[in-house]
């Protein structure tokens, strides 16, 4: 009964993993999508002009003084763009705006390829290993330095991108920092804990 237990849950456990492989998969698929969208100006914000404030605008659109229409990607930063005098915004601010994109998009991808690596190697049954203790570990890294380095480097990006155009972008972010620094330093110390148990297997193998 408990081989039976074991081998249900083994299988269960491997079934998982492959589900989150495969969302892996579609996330950095989506990254990558929303870069192009963003790009091609179809990042949304919002944009204040003469006429009053305006929610999920895009730089693509013709007109201002409403919603963008069609596909658009936005993220979960508040991004504000105050026109130039005239009434336009600067290709400066645009690409301003699709480098926040990518700060937040880049560090995104990374943890998740690193993870969709630990899922394919519990999927083969490699649970306790040393590689997926390094990966769990760059996958902590990442979501610490997405917390504590990233809002920054947007300020600055914001601030840099304004000297250089008439047009000026804001952004309110930071949201969801203590969300990710938290789960970065569990993933870590899980990582840690992984390495230890398997450096204590290498010496016990070594001594036998």
């Amino acid at each position: 009964m408990n081989l039976v237990l074991k081998f249900s849950r083994e299988r269960l456990i491997k079934a998982g993993c492959l589900l989150v492989q495969i969302a892996c998969y579609f996330a950095l698929a989506f990254y990558v999508f929303g870069l192009v969208l963003s790009v091609m100006g179809r990042q949304t914000f919002t944009v204040h002009t003469s006429t009053g404030t305006y929610d999920r605008v895009v730089y693509a659109q013709e007109s201002y003084d409403g919603n963008a229409e069609g596909m658009t990607i936005t993220t979960q930063d508040g991004i504000y763009v105050r026109l130039n005098q005239d009434g336009k915004i600067d290709l400066t601010s645009q690409i301003g705006i699709s480098l926040l994109y990518a700060v937040e998009m880049v560090p995104a991808a990374v943890a998740v390829w690193f993870l969709s690596r630990v899922c394919t190697n519990v999927h083969r049954g490699e649970i306790f290993i040393g590689k997926n203790a390094h990966y769990l570990s760059i996958y902590g890294g990442v979501q610490i330095f997405s917390a504590l380095v990233v809002p920054f480097l947007k300020l600055f990006l914001c601030f840099v991108v304004n000297q250089m155009a008439d047009s000026q972008i804001a952004i309110s972010t930071g949201q969801s920092s203590m969300q990710k620094l938290v789960s970065g330093v569990a993933f870590v110390i899980a990582a840690y804990i992984i390495g230890y148990g398997v450096g204590l297997q290498d010496e016990v193998d070594h001594t036998l």
